[in-house]
């Protein structure tokens, strides 16, 4: 929460903070939220996950962006990221940055059994694995170790 409104990207989206802070209720259908990832151009359908419909149904509609000030107006990249900045220095973060929270998403997706690089992707909207692998690389190697452990009982 910072100054009035909240910026959350505990989301399960896994897109970039910009792309989130550019999201609109009209971006908004029942099969999730559609994306054109302003990087890559990629054009996303993200289902929303329970924890995500639980934060959209209380959070008040003040302006056409999902994440908005108390006037309605859009939250800037620079703004976003000084709030989540003091919120790092207070809590003794500063090892973990802004675009930390789109690796968290794809780590967990590639430590659910049986999700591949593909569905990361689905996700994250990478166009190659080699790529999607930066962001999983330690969590799919954790699950799959504990897969391979499990079968050994």
């Amino acid at each position: 929460q910072g100054r009035g409104f909240f910026i959350r990207e505990d989301d399960g989206t896994g897109q970039r903070i910009g792309d989130v802070l550019r999201m609109t209720w009209a971006d908004l259908t029942p099969d999730g939220i559609r994306l054109r990832q302003t990087k890559t151009k990629a054009r996303l359908t993200v289902p929303l996950t329970a924890r995500l419909e639980a934060i959209l149904a209380t959070t008040p509609r003040i302006g056409l962006t999902i994440v908005s000030q108390p006037n309605g107006r859009p939250v800037s990249y620079s703004f976003a990221w000084k709030l989540v900045n003091e919120v790092r220095v207070k809590i003794g973060a500063q090892a973990w940055d802004i675009h930390g929270l789109r690796h968290s998403a794809a780590q967990e997706i590639a430590g659910l059994p049986g999700m591949t690089m593909a569905h990361v992707r689905a996700i994250t909207g990478h166009t190659s694995d080699a790529t999607a692998k930066i962001y999983v690389a330690d969590a799919a190697q954790r699950a799959r170790a504990k897969e391979a452990q499990e079968k050994r009982k």
